[in-house]
């Protein structure tokens, strides 16, 4: 899934008016479109937590629902009426020669939030009852998905670079989310409803508010998008750099998937006998491997390769972001830590700590677009990725000093278990 960043824009790159789409979608309509179905995005920890019998599945279905419809209506409200206007041109501030673009191609993406709240809830499922492997084919659907559309778009030709992204994301979510609904039905028939119900049954109301923090922490990461490309609008040359922060990034996503991932595991698995030394080995594994890939592409010709022949961007474009890549390095080894912390503090059921942290990686991110943009003189790529490594540091802290308690109670729990037997 997390290839897909980087092939839209090695795609659009190569259409008309490369600069103007790759803007429009990944500085404008992308981070939107993110934002609004932020809170979503936490039903696949949720479900992985939640889901452990027929009750507790049954309500987090409905609150999927419930959710999936309001934030539908909040996109359609944004879209399609002059508040888009006052959020693209008032608040973003984004360049005019993008703003309609971004429009038509949000106009595309009805029915996204839907399809992402539907599909990853009951991936959440799948992994709790160990089915990762049918999670791993939707995303081979999705890619072909994929792949289809771009070849049709390009057949066809004339198709705005912009609308094209959108239109492929899109498609290829709702077809994972097909599959993911048919897949999951005799795992819900024959596993999940025999599952005996959890000694502490869990009321709606409950996952309402293990959810709410939980649910506010994507939106808070949505927000960094928007937020940076309000400030790069505000920065010298601010087409070419808007052109550029989805391309860099895309690669670094690419790269440190794994480590994001890494929370699902932790939490469908915490709690069995040695789980904690077992997921700490990997952990360190993930970060060993993460982090030699982003120095090897970062020090060698590799970056500036990928960037002028695989993502198509001018020569003088490709440069700036090979050298504004090379500041993206430590994520390598902070996205496996982000992921252990708070898999081990979502396990301990006490998700308020988790949006904690992600509220001081917005606060600093923020304070440090605004410093950087007032007393640095230097291209404002460098100042975004600069604050984002910045915020990655300081949300880390948090979540350090944050699950020492859960850590705490899970080995007491692991000695008493070990007594036990």
């Amino acid at each position: 899934m997390s290839a897909e960043p980087a092939a839209l824009s090695a795609v659009v790159a190569r259409l008309a008016d490369p600069e103007i789409h790759l803007a429009a979608y990944g500085s404008v309509a992308f981070p939107l479109i993110g934002i609004i179905q932020a809170p979503v995005l936490t039903l696949l920890s949720l479900s992985t937590a939640m889901s452990k019998d027929w009750d507790s599945f049954q309500k987090g279905r409905r609150l999927m629902f419930y959710l999936a419809g309001v934030l539908s209506a909040l996109f359609l409200l944004i879209t399609f009426t002059p508040l888009y206007y006052v959020v693209v041109e008032n608040l973003i501030n984004a360049p005019p020669e993008i703003v309609e673009p971004a429009r038509i191609s949000m106009m595309f993406a009805i029915p996204w939030t839907f399809a992402v709240a539907y599909r990853r809830f009951h991936q959440g499922v799948m992994i709790r009852f160990e089915h990762s492997r049918a999670v791993t084919v939707g995303t081979m659907l999705r890619f072909s998905a994929d792949a289809l559309v771009i070849y049709i778009a390009l057949t066809i030709g004339g198709v705005p670079g912009s609308v094209l992204a959108t239109v492929m994301m899109v498609c290829g979510v709702v077809t994972e989310a097909v599959y993911v609904g048919l897949r999951v039905r005799p795992i819900l028939k024959y596993e999940v409803r025999p599952s005996p119900p959890t000694s502490q049954p869990i009321s709606l109301w409950q996952m309402v508010v293990f959810f709410i923090p939980l649910g506010l922490m994507p939106l808070l990461n949505q927000l960094i998008r928007p937020i940076g490309s309000a400030a790069l609008s505000r920065m010298p040359n601010p087409l070419d750099t808007l052109a550029i922060w989805p391309v860099v990034s895309s690669l670094s996503w690419l790269i440190v998937t794994p480590g994001s991932a890494y929370n699902e595991v932790v939490i469908a698995m915490l709690d069995r006998p040695g789980a904690k030394k077992n997921l700490m080995r990997f952990m360190v594994i993930l970060m060993g491997v993460q982090f030699a890939l982003m120095v090897i592409l970062a020090v060698t010709p590799l970056s500036h390769l990928w960037f002028s022949q695989v993502s198509g961007l001018q020569p003088e474009l490709a440069e700036l972001a090979s050298h504004a890549f090379l500041l993206l390095v430590p994520v390598g080894l902070l996205s496996p830590l982000n992921s252990w912390y708070t898999g081990v503090i979502l396990h301990s059921r006490r998700s308020r700590s988790v949006t904690e942290g992600m509220g001081i990686y917005l606060g600093v991110y923020t304070a440090a677009l605004l410093l950087g943009g007032a007393l640095l003189e230097v291209s404002g790529i460098y100042i975004a990725i600069g604050a984002s490594v910045l915020s990655a540091l300081s949300q880390n802290g948090w979540l350090w000093y944050r699950s020492r308690e859960a850590i705490r109670m899970l080995d007491r729990e692991q000695e008493t278990q070990i007594q036990e037997t």
